[in-house]
C-alpha cells in the first residue's frame, strides 16, 4: 500500500512537470515561429519546430 501511494504520487509530479515543461517549449515554439526570419533564430528553435511539426 506504501508502494502505491510513492508511485501514484511520483506520476503526478512527473505529470505536473510534463505539463509545466511542455508549456515552456510552446510558448518558446511561438517565440521561434515569430522570429524565424530574423538573426537570432537559434538551434533550440530549430530543434523545437522539428519536434512541433512532426
Amino acid at each position: 500500500m506504501v508502494e502505491y501511494t510513492t508511485l501514484s504520487l511520483f506520476f503526478q509530479s512527473f505529470l505536473f512537470i510534463y505539463l509545466l515543461s511542455s508549456l515552456f517549449f510552446f510558448q518558446k515554439y511561438e517565440t521561434c515561429r515569430k522570429e524565424q526570419n530574423k538573426a537570432e533564430f537559434s538551434s533550440f528553435c530549430l530543434i523545437s519546430i522539428k519536434v512541433f511539426d512532426y
